[in-house]
């Protein structure tokens, strides 16, 4: 037997390694186990890997739109849910005389009475990362009534403003209704939403809207003059091309037809519908200045110049250049002030938290952030992160703005990981070989990642062909989301030490090597199935005693598990042979694709489930529990490979 060394060890052709203990040194745990997952799957594929980091080697987050929860709910709050006016002038329109079901009621951005406050401020791609005269690329904004959704290419499903409903209404039950106080009956719906109410049609629901009187919010019903009801969304689907559609946008004329119950408006006018101007309101947490630690604005802040120095104590978050700045990061810390007035923001009204001295989050909100992923990093320990690496791409030009919930998220990383160990890049040819003229996400040159790697894929350059065609979007061009998904398992698989790079017959097309598979969940009381990708000649009898490591990829909302089988002839190939004589390009592991699809047969939710278990608390719903029996699964039905301690080379561990 001829053997070699690689990474401290002894590696003897095929199967385990024969493990040399080191005399001294650190080692690291592998469990031969990674995650990843695209869209939604990446973002669940964070929250697992890091409620759970020992059972995996490498998390990998591909354009997660809830990647970071305080990012995502501050696009919610200034933009998707944002453009109303004023109380006051909306009260000053009533006494005029003028309706509210026009544009001249709504101070969105395509108004001339446009709010300041929702204009775009956060850079896709950092300012210093941009060549000299490139003009700086910011986030996608909206306002309630205009929900931007980009040029149709590269966006990966039509998200019309229905679907986009069915997607916040999926979230509510996945992670909780954290924009308002409890509901007890029904917790993913707003106050006073009634299981009986939810049987009635959509057509009876938009006629008998819930009506709450005495209703309180700070912003738009501070004396609780106004009843506060539910309400019935319009549908606009004008052709993908138009401007209506990029903006995801109703009109006053729009029928009202869908029904959210997720949602809460205040009906100024009292006609028992939501007109175009009359606005949607949160009472998420108790109002507070963001002015961070020190408890002081900018402007109070000695020293303060608007120009020469526009934050004197240097506070002020910034994703790239100050991750820990506590100013304007959209979190309450303490030593910020706060109204004790409870979550309505009203004080006087007995609401809940009010008057006990401490700053509150609305049950759903504080369930919301305890699954968020960036949440979930700051808690790991130092050990836990250490053994993980974690692999991030987001797209410029995302019409969800994940780009920038990644920036935030990559925030929370930095301060815990040392600059050596990590690394940013632009685009996936800053990988690509010299001497290669297109990138190969099989083989690349892998001495410019990291064990942390944040890439940001589009052009900076592009033309507008190729921004139409979907450069950099949620999904990006054809050639982009294949190179993505290639990607994140090229990276992921080259976590395992000691790779078997040794040729093998191509399974492609052969029975057994993929397909879906089928077991009883205990969590879910049914039937669940899953796909898989075996490596090649996992099935010959003289491989009989090879274990492999496995990599499970999640699915984006709205997919189904099966679709992505085909796609494994791509992964076979790369594990069976390269470009380059006498090996291949990747390593030999199991691809496992569990089910994160809503169930066909009962209306639990309409296209997603997160991985969560969801907050009814049904056991039809047990999503996260269902996951983590589906890895004992797979170890118990798969030759998986087990867990071990290996030295650390120095150069990582020195």
């Amino acid at each position: 037997m001829t053997c070699g060394f690689a990474l401290g060890l002894v590696a003897c052709g095929p199967g385990e390694p024969e493990i040399v203990a080191p005399d001294e040194g650190p080692t690291r745990r592998y469990v031969y186990r990674g995650i990843s997952g695209v869209s939604m799957g990446g973002g669940a594929s964070a929250t697992l890997g890091f409620r759970q980091p020992d059972r995996f080697d490498f998390v990998g987050i591909m354009g997660g739109p809830l990647a970071d929860a305080t990012s995502f709910g501050r696009m919610l709050r200034r933009g998707w849910m944002g453009g109303f006016c004023d109380l006051e002038f909306l009260e000053a329109l009533m006494a005029s005389g003028h309706d509210l079901d026009d544009e001249r009621a709504f101070c969105g951005l395509y108004t001339d009475q446009a709010r300041a406050d929702i204009q775009a401020t956060e850079y896709a791609v950092p300012k210093e990362f941009l060549p000299a005269g490139q003009e700086p690329l910011l986030e996608a904004v909206s306002d309630y009534n205009n929900w931007w959704r980009g040029p149709q290419g590269g966006r990966g499903g039509s998200f019309h403003r229905d679907k986009l409903f069915n997607s916040f209404e999926d979230i509510s039950k996945s992670f909780g209704n954290a924009l308002y106080h409890p509901n007890e009956e029904v917790p993913w719906a707003a106050p006073g939403v009634t299981k009986a109410w939810l049987d009635q049609s959509p057509e009876e629901r938009c006629a008998n809207p819930v009506v709450l009187e005495s209703y309180y919010n700070a912003e738009y019903n501070p004396r609780g003059d106004y009843p506060v009801i539910t309400f019935c969304e319009g549908v606009h689907r004008d052709p993908d091309r138009s401007a209506e559609a990029q903006l995801g946008r109703i009109l006053p004329e729009t029928p009202r037809t869908k029904s959210v119950a997720v949602l809460l408006a205040v009906d100024l006018n009292r006609n028992g519908r939501r007109d175009y101007g009359e606005p949607v309101i949160m009472n998420a947490y108790e109002r507070y200045r963001d002015w961070g630690v020190d408890g002081l604005g900018n402007s109070d802040e000695p020293g303060y110049d608007p120009v020469s120095n526009p934050d004197p104590h240097g506070d002020d978050f910034d994703p790239q250049s100050n991750p820990t700045g506590t100013e304007r990061d959209w979190r309450f810390q303490p030593g910020e002030p706060f109204d004790d007035f409870g979550l309505d923001g009203v004080d006087g009204t007995n609401d809940l938290g009010e008057g006990n001295g401490q700053h509150d989050y609305s049950p759903g909100w504080q369930h919301f952030t305890s699954l968020d992923a960036g949440r979930l990093l700051e808690e790991m320990s130092d050990e836990q992160l250490a053994r993980l690496d974690i692999y991030m791409d987001a797209g410029i030009r995302d019409f969800l703005n994940t780009v920038i919930h990644s920036n935030w998220l990559w925030a929370r990383l930095m301060p815990r990981v040392p600059a050596r160990n990590r690394t940013q890049l632009l685009d996936f040819d800053a990988l690509r070989w010299p001497e290669d003229r297109v990138f190969n996400p099989n083989y690349f040159d892998r001495d410019k990642l990291k064990p942390f790697t944040y890439l940001r894929y589009g052009h900076l350059d592009a033309n507008q062909n190729q921004v139409l065609s979907g450069d950099g979007n949620h999904v990006g061009t054809v050639s982009q989301v294949l190179g993505r998904i290639q990607m994140v398992l090229s990276v992921g698989q080259g976590t395992w030490p000691n790779p078997d790079l040794e040729p093998r017959r191509n399974p492609a097309g052969q029975d057994g090597y993929g397909g879906v598979d089928s077991f009883e969940s205990v969590a879910l009381g049914r039937t669940r199935t899953f796909s898989y990708v075996l490596p090649p000649e996992y099935h010959d009898p003289e491989r009989a005693d090879e274990r492999y490591p496995v990599l499970y990829f999640l699915h984006g909302q709205g997919q189904e598990h099966e679709g992505m089988v085909a796609s494994g002839i791509f992964f076979q190939t790369a594990m069976a042979e390269s470009q380059r004589p006498g090996m291949s390009d990747w390593t030999k592991f199991i691809i496992i694709f569990p089910d994160g699809h809503c169930y066909d047969d009962v209306d639990d939710c309409h296209s997603g489930t997160f991985w969560n278990d969801f907050v009814t608390g049904e056991q039809r719903s047990r999503f996260e529990e269902d996951f983590w029996e589906l890895l004992d699964v797979v170890d118990n039905r798969y030759r998986t490979r087990q867990p071990e301690d290996l030295p650390i080379p120095l150069a990582e561990g020195d």
